[in-house]
């Protein structure tokens, strides 16, 4: 190659390395900005979105977080889809999109029915005709509300809703203004326990969760403990049934893998300090076996949670060991067979050479050519039984070859003999005829 030409090829592939590299430590180093969508400023998981706002930076500096306050789930499914959030609150029950991929399960959030003191309300079907503080529309606790109206057959038109943010639902409902008031929140929830310690409402069961299950899949029956909210008196005053659901942590599916497995190494790894700055994230948890967040995993999220999963050859080490000691068998049989055929091949190779070479020695001597005669017959026969034995592989190719030479030596013996006679008599040469040859 010209020297020249070498010399830029050398050049061009360093350049390339150090390209591929450059770009591999920028990837890894650079800062990257995120968005998570919450919801309002008073409501969970817009402190659940602060808390991992600060506490993502701390353990992967190049990641710096933005709380967006939102409407709800609904809002959130809509930004993350849109890129224009790459993080998002959801419960499990709200209408997803195909772009949207969950990483972790944050905690249970249960349903809460708490109506007024004389309100002569216990359970969600004796709702008809009364006035129900709601969460707004289109927030994912809203869809919630709706299931169970469908679950329950009450058509929206038969109560009085209206629908108001946490706060604002709380006062209408301290005021007297509705006769009852649904939240999806998780068991224990601060703006609850508030209302609930006033004095002024008491929670309902809805005790059809097992029942709900069957038509909505992304629900679970879930328990308000006993106690929940104040312990003397006890509310509730006993083991409460209701219906639970999921929030999840979502993202869009073109979110990179790497900075999603980093999220979500943080969540698991580092929940302490989100537990510090939010009890609820002692609830995070991943799907396990047999369990599904009802949408579909980020394979940043997946690499994650398989990391200490056996790899395919440590999953399969002993049935993987016993093929290949089966195999090395059959390969030790195979080669001890070849072997033993090869060195049949060679003793019978040399049987026939060492037969040449005495008949070599035996018309070196002759003295007639009735002898002559009689080792031209000895070759003919020593090389059709070769030919023969070499199509049947009773000899090797190298074996033959083996074989040339010596009969060349003897066919070059017996012609010499042969002329050496002629010479001493008269009788006419050639009648040896045309012997084989190489």
């Amino acid at each position: 190659m010209n020297r020249r030409y070498f010399i830029a090829l050398i050049v061009s592939c360093t350049a390339l390395a150090v390209g591929i590299v450059g770009k591999i430590i920028y990837d890894r180093t650079k800062t990257v900005d995120l968005v998570i969508a919450t919801g309002s400023p008073q409501g969970e998981y817009h402190a659940m979105g602060q808390a991992l706002a600060t506490v993502i930076p701390r353990y992967a500096p190049r990641l710096r977080v933005k709380v967006l306050e939102t409407k709800g789930a609904t809002e959130n499914i809509s930004l993350v889809d849109g890129r224009q959030a790459d993080l998002g609150f959801v419960q499990n029950d709200t209408d997803t999109k195909p772009n949207i991929r969950s990483i972790a399960s944050m905690y249970v959030e249960t349903f809460h029915l708490v109506v007024r003191p004389g309100v002569k309300i216990a359970e969600f079907g004796d709702l008809r005709g009364k006035r129900v503080v709601t969460p707004p529309v289109g927030s994912g606790a809203y869809n919630a509300f709706l299931e169970l109206l469908r679950h329950y057959d009450i058509n929206l038109q038969e109560i009085k809703a209206i629908h108001l943010p946490g706060q604002e639902a709380n006062q209408a409902f301290l005021q007297g203004k509705v006769d009852a008031l649904f939240r999806v929140v998780g068991s224990g929830n601060l703006d609850m326990r508030r209302l609930l310690q006033k004095g002024r409402g008491s929670l309902v069961p809805i005790d059809q969760a097992s029942a709900l299950q069957i038509f909505y899949p992304e629900t679970e029956p879930a328990t308000i403990p006993k106690g929940t909210y104040s312990a003397s008196p006890p509310i509730p005053p006993a083991d409460l049934p209701t219906v639970g659901v999921r929030s999840l942590l979502i993202t869009h599916r073109h979110l990179d893998k790497e900075i999603v497995e980093e999220i979500t190494r943080i969540l698991f790894e580092y929940r302490n300090d989100l537990v510090t700055l939010n009890p609820r994230a002692a609830s995070i948890s991943y799907p396990g076996t047999g369990q599904s967040l009802g949408i579909p995993l980020h394979p940043g999220a997946q690499a994650y949670y398989d990391r200490d999963k056996p790899s395919f050859l440590q999953e399969n080490a002993e049935p993987i060991a016993l093929l290949v000691t089966l195999f090395t068998i059959v390969f030790s049989l195979f080669a001890q067979v070849r072997s033993q055929i090869a060195e049949k091949q060679k003793n019978r190779a040399d049987l026939y050479n060492l037969e040449l070479v005495q008949i070599t020695e035996e018309l070196d001597r002759a003295e007639t050519f009735e002898e002559l005669e009689r080792g031209r017959q000895r070759l003919l026969s020593i090389f059709r039984a070769v030919i023969e034995d070499l199509d049947k592989d009773r000899l090797s190719p190298e074996s033959y070859h083996l074989f040339i030479f010596p009969w060349e030596v003897a066919i070059n013996t017996l012609r010499h003999r042969e002329a050496l006679l002629t010479r001493r008599t008269t009788s006419p040469s050639g009648f040896l005829g045309n012997l084989p040859s190489k």
